[in-house]
């Protein structure tokens, strides 16, 4: 009778467990896509900056030689 019981508080504690490793393994995949999407995030803002520095210098050079 002892021995089921402490059977069933080990099963209970050891599925307790296995839900919050699931939740922990989702928190790091969130964390990881977080981060991926500053970069992302940062390297358009540096492509859009690139583009504006190269279309001012077209339109200076194309006024110049007018």
């Amino acid at each position: 009778m002892e021995m089921r019981m402490v059977m069933g508080v080990v099963n209970v504690e050891m599925s307790v467990e296995m839900v919050m490793l699931k939740g922990l393994v989702l928190l790091a995949f969130l964390f990881l896509f977080h981060i991926l999407l500053h970069i992302l995030f940062l390297i358009n803002l540096n492509l859009l900056f690139q583009l504006l520095l190269f279309l001012s210098y077209n339109f200076s050079l194309y006024y110049h030689n007018l």
